[in-house]
C-alpha cells in the first residue's frame, strides 16, 4: 500500500513538473492568429518579439494550408530587417515565403523545415511598404515560431553620402545586415605613404576593405576579412584628393574596426658608438614609435658612396672584425613594413668612431 502511494505521489510530481515546464516555455512567447490570404494577413504587432501559431492536421485530400502574416516598414530611417521562422514541434514540416508590397515572391524558403529547423531572411527593406509572410504547411500537426526585427543602418550606403573620418583615429562600426556597404570619406593633407587598416571585430561573416578614388576607381581591394582577422596594406596618396573608404559586407551582422593612417617613422635620434672588442663598434639609438626595424649602415666613406647595410628590431646593433686603426661612419633609420614593403623614415645624424688595434 505504501508503494502504491508513493508511485501515485511520484507520477503526480512529474505531472506537475510537465505542467510547469510547459508554461514556462509557453510564457516565452506570445500567441498570434494567422490569416488565411494575403488579404487577411495577420499584423505582426510589435518588432523583436517571438510569436508563436499551432498548425492543426491538414485536410487529407493532400491539400496544403497556407498562414498569411504581414509587417509594415515605418517610413523614415533606413534599417536592416531579418525575418525568421523556425519549426519548433510540428510531426512534418513546413516552407516560408517571404513577399514585397505588391506580393512578388522575394524569398521562397527553398527547403523544407523540420523539427527545430530555422529559416532567415536578411535584407534592407523600403521604408512605408508592407512586406508578408507566408508558411506553407504540410502534413503533421504542432507549433511554429516568427519573429520580425530590424537593425538601424547607421553607416552611408553610397559613397556620395559617405561620412568624413580623420585621418590617423580608429573608426568602429558595425555591419548592420546581408550585403550592407558602409562608405567613409577622408582627404590627405600630405601626399605620402598611408597605412590601411582593418579588422573583423564580431561578424558573423566577412567584409571586403576596399580604397576607391573620387572618380569611382577600385585602388585596393583586401580579401575576404573573417571574423578576428585584419587586413593591412600600405598605399601613396596625394595631398587634397578625396578617397573613399568601403567596408563592403557580405552575410550576417556585427561590428569591425579600421583607420588610415600616415607611415612616417620618426628620424633616429641620439646616435651613440663605441668601440669593443675583436676591432668592433657597438652603436646604440633612441626608439622610434610603431617602427617595425631599423636599418644601420656603416663606412668608410663620410658621404657613404659605399656602405655595408645591417637590419634589427632592436635599438642596438653590434659590428665586429671591422678593419683595424680605420675611422668609420655610422647611421641609422627606422622603417615600417607592410605586406613585404618597407617605408623608410630619414637618417640620424652621422656619427664617427676610429676602431682600435
Amino acid at each position: 500500500m505504501k508503494k502504491l502511494k508513493l508511485t501515485v505521489m511520484l507520477a503526480f510530481m512529474f505531472i506537475c513538473i510537465g505542467m510547469i515546464s510547459t508554461n514556462v516555455n509557453a510564457e516565452t512567447y506570445q500567441m498570434i492568429t494567422p490569416g488565411t490570404s494575403f488579404e487577411t494577413a495577420a499584423q505582426i504587432p510589435e518588432e523583436g518579439v517571438d510569436y508563436v501559431f499551432t498548425q492543426e492536421e491538414q485536410p487529407e485530400d493532400g491539400t496544403t494550408k497556407d498562414f498569411y502574416f504581414k509587417f509594415t516598414v515605418p517610413s523614415q530611417g533606413s534599417r536592416f530587417y531579418t525575418v525568421y521562422t523556425k519549426n519548433l514541434s510540428m510531426s512534418d514540416s513546413f516552407r516560408t515565403y517571404f513577399y514585397n508590397s505588391i506580393q512578388e515572391s522575394m524569398d521562397d524558403g527553398s527547403y523544407y523545415q523540420h523539427v527545430n529547423d530555422e529559416w532567415k531572411h536578411h535584407e534592407k527593406l523600403q521604408p512605408g511598404e508592407t512586406y508578408y509572410i507566408k508558411i506553407q504547411g504540410y502534413y503533421g500537426t504542432g507549433n511554429i515560431k516568427l519573429n520580425v526585427s530590424s537593425l538601424e543602418d547607421k553607416e552611408a550606403d553610397t559613397m556620395g553620402e559617405a561620412s568624413n573620418i580623420s585621418i590617423g583615429k580608429k573608426i568602429v562600426a558595425s555591419s548592420d545586415g546581408d550585403l550592407d556597404n558602409d562608405y567613409f570619406r577622408f582627404v590627405p593633407t600630405v601626399t605620402g605613404n598611408y597605412k590601411l587598416y582593418a579588422k573583423n571585430n564580431s561578424m558573423s561573416d566577412s567584409f571586403k576593405f576596399k580604397l576607391i578614388s573620387s572618380s569611382e576607381e577600385e585602388l585596393y581591394s583586401s580579401y575576404y576579412v573573417h571574423k578576428n582577422n585584419e587586413a593591412v596594406t600600405g598605399v601613396k596618396l596625394q595631398a587634397g584628393c578625396t578617397y573613399y573608404i568601403k567596408i563592403e559586407g557580405y552575410y550576417g551582422t556585427g561590428t569591425y574596426q579600421f583607420y588610415v593612417k600616415q607611415i612616417n617613422p620618426s628620424k633616429v635620434g641620439k646616435l651613440t658608438l663605441k668601440t669593443i672588442p675583436y676591432t668592433g663598434i657597438s652603436s646604440k639609438w633612441s626608439k622610434v614609435k610603431d617602427a617595425t626595424a631599423y636599418e644601420i649602415q656603416l663606412s668608410t666613406s663620410k658621404n657613404f658612396s659605399t656602405y655595408n647595410s645591417y637590419t634589427t628590431s632592436t635599438t642596438k646593433y653590434d659590428s665586429k672584425y671591422l678593419l683595424a686603426k680605420k675611422k668609420y661612419y655610422v647611421r641609422v633609420r627606422a622603417y615600417v613594413e607592410i605586406n613585404g614593403e618597407k617605408y623608410y623614415g630619414a637618417y640620424s645624424s652621422v656619427k664617427s668612431i676610429k676602431t682600435k688595434k
